[in-house]
């Protein structure tokens, strides 16, 4: 029960820390991003890079985390990402109408998608 405990908590704070880097170098890297983001008014590519960056990323690195540090068990793995969408959809509800259907609905199944395909990752290459 601790292990489990520790290895969502690690999970949370990996996506978190890796989500933070990879939106720092996005307002870096993507011009006119950090002009956009704080009105949330972002162009198609700038929506696309959020997907691939900050959110498809962290959820790939939470799961290879959760998963080393449960060794391996899918139930840790999927309390992880669901505490994830539980955490992410008051915030989608509150931005709705700022952005289309199909990033919502896109990055919230990333969560669960991403966090089991992390997990799956770490099995395939630190086999025992």
């Amino acid at each position: 029960m601790i292990r489990a405990t520790l290895a969502v908590i690690v999970g949370l704070i990996a996506w978190v820390i890796c989500a933070t880097a990879l939106d720092v170098l996005l307002r870096l890297i993507l011009h006119g991003y950090a002009d956009a983001e704080p009105q949330l008014q972002f162009t198609l590519g700038m929506m696309i890079a959020r997907l691939a960056l900050p959110g498809a990323i962290p959820s790939l690195v939470a799961g290879f985390a959760t998963a080393w540090i449960a060794r391996r068990k899918a139930r840790v793995v999927a309390i992880l990402a669901i505490i994830l969408v539980a955490v992410f959809l008051p915030a989608h509800y509150h931005f709705w109408t700022k952005f289309p259907l199909w990033y919502h609905l896109t990055f919230l199944g990333s969560l669960l998608l991403l966090t089991v395909c992390g997990a799956r990752l770490q099995a395939l290459l630190t086999k025992d």
